[in-house]
Parts: structure tokens; C-alpha cells; sequence
């Protein structure tokens, strides 16, 4: 069963297991889920909303929303915290920007006459 928005890269397997007809076998994939090229997906396994699983990775257990499963078999890796922009942008000041009191940006005095 696929959600909503879930991204399945070239040759991704969803497999059953076993051969009985009396419970569900197949993967489960939720909402916006990624699934790299050739991963493979055993069994009544659920990956969760917004998960990854990487290229060439086996999973066989389930991996909760917004995790990484990475590897054969698959590590389940929490995701990172997200990156918080600044409040505010800071511009560097002018001797950050390598310019030196009483000269200019071209490295010539300001306000004074040339050195012949």
C-alpha cells in the first residue's frame, strides 16, 4: 500500500513474505516517503510518513516517520534536527571585508593625494 507523494527511485522491491492467504504480508509505505534505487522492503513492514530508505537498503523492520534506514539489513537512524534560520542576517563589518582605516577597497588612500 503507497501514500500520498512517496518518491520510489528504479528497481525498488515490495515483497510479501511467507504463503498464507489469512494475514497481511505486504509493505505499508506512508505519506511523502522516499524510497532509493534498488531497495527492498520485506514483509508486513511499515515505513513511516515522511521516511528514507537509501539505495540498495533491506528493510525488514519498521521505520517510524521521518527516520533514515540505511544498510543490509537496515539501521534506523532519527532524523536530524532541522536547521533554524538566523532571527536576524549580521553583515560583516568593513575590517572583516579586508579593508584597512584610510584606504579604499583598491588598497589606495582615501582623501589623500596619491605618492608620486
Amino acid at each position: 500500500v503507497l501514500g500520498k507523494d512517496v518518491y520510489l527511485m528504479h528497481d525498488v522491491t515490495l515483497g510479501a513474505t511467507g504463503t498464507s492467504t489469512d494475514f497481511d504480508r505486504h509493505p505499508k509505505i506512508g505519506d511523502g516517503a522516499f524510497l532509493g534505487a534498488k531497495c527492498t522492503i520485506l514483509g508486513n513492514i511499515q515505513v513511516g510518513k515522511g521516511a528514507t530508505v537509501a539505495a540498495s537498503a533491506l528493510v525488514n523492520k519498521a521505520v517510524p516517520d521521518g527516520h533514515l534506514a540505511v544498510g543490509v539489513p537496515a539501521r534506523i537512524i532519527p532524523p536530524r534536527d532541522p536547521i533554524v534560520p538566523p532571527k536576524e542576517i549580521r553583515v560583516p563589518s568593513d575590517h572583516a571585508r579586508g579593508t584597512v582605516d584610510g584606504l579604499g577597497r583598491d588598497g589606495v588612500s582615501v582623501g589623500a593625494e596619491p605618492k608620486v
